[in-house]
């Protein structure tokens, strides 16, 4: 069968050649510039995906960011209003006070109190008993007779009736008179001797100097208003001249404070932290500098040291506790792990710090926060378990390695293995961390009967210190910060 093609000549079938070889070129340069075009729009999805995968790295960092900084925030807020404090707002409809009141009013509260009177003597109290006073007091003795004439009538007996009193302290003038004698030969002559006083050649006694002392450092009562205590006796005391009186009762105190230290030192079991105290003396105009007690508890032999230092450093305590050896007991502030690397010591953690974090993550991972809490509150669990069955030494090492043991393995591989899964810098995170490059110290405890799970001992020796900041606000000098440290101790 003949086709089309076999009529065309030789002409034609060149230029149909021709014309089907430039079709294919065209659309092999289409083909090309498809290829082209898909090439582009795949370096464009690949250059897009990788936008994509930095903006949800982003989006999970950012994510982090606003979990970290909720936590902190209500961290925050718990520490705005965590302490209350009592205010009074006056309401603009009050009206003002009577400052005198009407005579008829003033006769009829005077009957209102006359039956309140008469209904508190005659009324029967359901008290079942009161408290037996102390046999250590002194007593005084007040016979009452009945009124009328007793004469030919016999006593049947005596009712006692017993109250606590108090007679405010009051200030005396102690004279010494010193006799003189001399020798009829007219050689010489002779005169008492002083007693030993506390401030030579001074007027304050020592009892005075004693009050002053408690005053102000147990009971917290500053220097001005006692002062003012002086003035309302029409006792003309200057401020300066307290201050001197408190400065030299602080300086008889110095030797027993050296021979605290010494002993300090030598006790094999210490619980140490530090607190911040102001100091007037500053190189900058206007504030104060801050200086920090360091506290040296002895949880066995109920001791308490304070040194100030001028600085957080390690210096101060480092100097002090050179040539200590035995359990030193802290928080996870690093000053104490580097002094703790020197041998003959074992640093001892505090569960109390380690678990403030876990607590303070509560806002931040719920869940996980209170299975650690769980887990520590076990462990404070066995710690009341001993002291309720008065455990000795011995036992109650026995109780914790039978008891705590099993639990601090439990906690530190859930720790590890959570950790793996946990952001650092999340609350869980960074509560985590802290148990986990602590976990040895945590657990030295285990050690000895006599150690403590927490460092609260020392914190509670603090407390009276942070009570006086309060009042006194500050101390005016270095020296007197130290002197101050003195009568802290015990």
């Amino acid at each position: 069968m003949e086709t089309a093609l076999d009529n065309l000549s030789k002409q034609e079938l060149l230029t149909l050649v021709t014309s089907q070889l430039a079709a294919i070129q065209q659309q092999r340069e289409t083909i090309d510039q498809h290829q082209s075009a898909i090439t582009s729009y795949e370096s464009k999805i690949t250059s897009y995906q990788s936008d994509i995968d930095s903006y949800e790295s982003k989006i999970t960092s950012y994510q982090s960011d606003i979990r970290y900084y909720k936590a902190q925030i209500a961290q925050l807020q718990r520490m705005l209003f965590g302490q209350k404090r009592e205010r009074f707002e006056g309401k603009s409809n009050q009206l003002p006070l009577p400052f005198e009141v009407a005579p008829e009013q003033e006769k009829k509260q005077e009957e209102v109190i006359t039956k309140r009177i008469s209904y508190l003597r005659t009324n029967k109290s359901t008290h079942q008993g009161r408290l037996k006073l102390p046999e250590h007091l002194p007593v005084e003795e007040v016979e009452v007779y009945p009124e009328g004439d007793l004469t030919g009538m016999v006593c049947i007996g005596k009712e006692i009736t017993e109250e606590l009193d108090c007679v405010p302290a009051k200030f005396f003038i102690r004279r010494y008179i010193r006799y003189k004698y001399a020798s009829p030969d007219k050689t010489g002559v002779l005169i008492g001797d002083l007693p030993e006083r506390v401030i030579e050649k001074g007027m304050a006694g020592s009892g005075l100097v004693a009050t002053i002392l408690v005053d102000k450092y147990v009971d917290h009562l500053p220097l001005y208003r006692q002062r003012q205590r002086f003035l309302r006796e029409k006792i003309p005391i200057s401020s300066s001249t307290i201050e001197g009186w408190t400065k030299q009762g602080l300086e008889r105190l110095a030797i027993l404070y050296d021979h605290l230290v010494e002993d300090t030192k030598r006790k094999g079991y210490l619980q140490v932290d530090e607190t911040p105290i102001g100091v007037l003396e500053s190189n900058k105009k206007g504030s104060t500098h801050q200086g920090y007690y360091w506290v040296y508890h002895s949880p066995i032999a109920k001791t308490v040291l304070f040194d100030y230092q001028p600085s957080r450093s390690m210096r101060g305590p480092s100097k002090l506790l050179s040539g200590f050896q035995g359990y030193l007991q802290s928080d996870g502030y690093e000053v104490y792990a580097k002094i703790a690397k020197d041998p003959g010591i074992v640093h001892v953690g505090c569960w109390a710090h380690a678990r403030r974090h876990f607590e303070q993550a509560l806002s931040n991972d719920q869940p996980r926060s209170e299975i650690a809490l769980g887990l520590i509150r076990e462990l404070y669990g066995i710690e009341s378990q001993a002291r309720k069955e008065q455990l000795s030494s011995a036992g109650r090492k026995e109780l914790r390695l039978s008891k705590s043991l099993p639990i601090i393995n439990s906690l530190g591989k859930w720790i590890i293995q959570e950790a793996k899964h946990t952001l650092p810098r999340s609350q869980i995170g960074k509560a985590m961390r802290y148990a986990m490059q602590r976990w040895d110290e945590l657990s030295a405890y285990l050690y000895d009967g006599e150690l403590e799970i927490d460092n609260n001992l020392v914190e509670n020796a603090i407390r009276p210190v942070a009570l006086g900041r309060k009042n006194y606000l500050f101390a005016g000098s270095h020296q007197s910060a130290q002197r101050a440290a003195m009568i802290y101790s015990r």
